[in-house]
């Protein structure tokens, strides 16, 4: 009755890692009796818990970064369990520096220490392998319950037979994590979603390691995203896992859709991305992307246009061949790099060896002012040498297109398309017994065309539609041609005993319809090859 009203004062002794708590507002002494009563009123209603692991942890020798981030992820660990799975560590030869060393590399093992890992640790001493060996290189064996670890034992028994089990898996303790692809987490969550088993099988063979996840908690908020908030649907889905399995792997909250709303913030479409160049979501947004859009940004290119273009930009190193690329094409005269590289950004894709090249092959042409030439139709330099470049410049010079053309070359006469253009108008122009020009046959319309000839435009497409496109084709059909008319025979006979000799004209170029239609040169972009 004669005590005062009660307050809480909270102390700490840190040698029993407890909270104590002791009563009263008065300086009076508390007898032994109501001391008691208090601490274990503190024990029962306030068990310091973190605490309690972290003594555990610290006995193991961890200080601190290490022991802060293992402490205060796992405080609402059970200390008591964690404590009996680090004596039956200790109980098979695991020193206390090598627990410690198993902490560091997998912290998630104090959540697997917890869980008696007696049982695994037996059946690896059973089969006479070394448990300390295969935890220091595996420590996820840990993760394993008795029934999979002797599924694993089994087929491996099967494997590499009975005698050599235990001197595979000190060899290849990751091999103990196997299971059968049906009991996969992520792959039973895919086949939900629809996913084929072609694809599925594509993801086994290039991401097997995403089959070793314990949950498809990640990959589940991941295809969620996608399907959810972008609006894939189930084929873009399978299309997108089947070009880019380690997306799967990726931390949506800090890889996926950082990067995203990063670049749907600068004009970039996620579609663009997501459909030709996913790879560019495992960048790091900080280290790698942000700095090359302000590289692309300082030199005036139009950052959206460019990366919408050519998405694979996001992956070209910045140090390694952005820089270098930039300083190369200025040093050969190209004055206005961002107008190039905001309509050819697969350039910078290029090496500098192949640019080199083609930049020393056009100045042997006599290309006049080369590098303003380059600024206005950059895409000459994404045209392979060997299959675009020299095959159309040799047969231009062969007809004697090239003769005497020093200060005409422009860069669209050599980006024409050799058997989708030139050959077949050089042979129309000799059926028409008209002489060509550079122009005429790489850069002037279709109408523009037939009207210098002073034929019909349905005509001329008749004709080039019949061209032969394919090296072993020499076959030649045109509706409107007379049905009594052999063009095979038209074609060798005009080779052997109708050649027109154009040398007046064209210096002494021999030009024969069979000559222009009976050779092809694949065209093709080298930076999209």
């Amino acid at each position: 009755a004669d005590r005062p009203a009660l307050s809480v004062v909270r102390g700490r002794m840190p040698e029993y890692g407890l909270g104590v708590e002791w009563q009263g507002r008065h300086q009076r002494k508390t007898g032994p009796l109501q001391l008691l009563i208090c601490l274990c009123y503190s024990v029962f209603s306030h068990p310091a818990t973190s605490l309690c692991v972290r003594d555990v942890l610290a006995s193991l020798g961890l200080r601190g970064r290490v022991l802060e981030r293992l402490a205060s992820s796992h405080g609402a660990a059970d200390a008591r369990a964690l404590s009996d799975g680090l004596n039956a560590l200790r109980d098979v030869g695991i020193r206390t520096k090598t627990a410690a060393e198993l902490l560091r590399k997998q912290p998630r093992a104090v959540e697997w220490l917890q869980q008696s890992p007696t049982p695994v640790l037996s059946a690896l001493h059973a089969i006479g392998a070394d448990p300390a060996l295969i935890l220091r290189c595996e420590p996820a064996v840990l993760s394993l319950d008795e029934a999979r670890l002797g599924q694993a034992l089994a087929f491996l028994r099967g494997y590499v037979g009975e005698g050599r089990v235990a001197e595979f898996v000190c060899a290849q303790p990751h091999a103990l994590m196997w299971r059968s692809d049906a009991e996969a987490p992520v792959l039973c969550y895919l086949r939900e979603l629809g996913i084929s088993e072609r694809v599925l099988k594509r993801v086994k063979k290039t991401f097997p390691s995403l089959l070793l996840l314990e949950s498809a908690s990640n990959v589940k908020l991941t295809t969620n995203y996608f399907q959810d908030t972008l609006g894939l649907s189930s084929e873009q889905l399978n299309k997108l896992v089947s070009s880019c399995p380690q997306l799967l792997g990726l931390s949506l909250r800090s890889n996926i859709r950082p990067t995203l709303e990063f670049l749907q913030a600068i004009g970039v479409r996620e579609e663009r991305i997501l459909a030709r160049h996913p790879q560019a979501l495992g960048l790091s947004l900080e280290a790698n992307i942000k700095p090359t859009v302000e590289f692309l940004r300082s030199l005036g290119v139009d950052v959206s246009r460019a990366i919408n273009s050519h998405p694979a930009l996001l992956s070209v190193s910045l140090e390694g061949k952005l820089v270098p690329t930039v300083r190369f094409l200025l040093s050969e005269g190209i004055t206005v790099p961002a107008q190039a590289l905001s309509a050819q950004p697969s350039i910078l894709s290029l090496s500098i060896e192949s640019l080199q090249a083609k930049i020393a092959f056009l100045h042997e042409l006599g290309m006049p002012r080369l590098g303003a030439q380059l600024d206005s139709y950059p895409a000459l330099l994404t045209l392979s040498l060997e299959r675009n470049l020299r095959p159309t410049a040799a047969a231009l010079n062969e007809y004697g297109l090239l003769v005497n053309s020093s200060g005409k070359l422009r860069a669209r006469h050599l980006a024409a398309s050799l058997d989708g253009r030139i050959r077949p108008r050089l042979a129309f122009c000799w059926l028409r017994q008209h002489t060509p020009s550079l122009s005429l046959v790489t850069t002037i319309s279709d109408a523009g065309f037939c009207k210098r000839l002073g034929c019909p435009l349905s005509e001329w497409l008749e004709f080039k539609a019949a061209c032969p496109r394919a090296a072993n084709d020499t076959s030649l059909s045109v509706p409107w041609f007379p049905e009594s008319l052999d063009i095979e025979q038209l074609l060798f006979s005009a080779r052997d005993a109708h050649e027109m000799d154009y040398t007046s004209t064209l210096g002494a170029a021999k030009l024969t319809p069979y000559h222009m239609l009976s050779s092809n040169v694949a065209a093709g972009s080298e930076a999209d090859g």
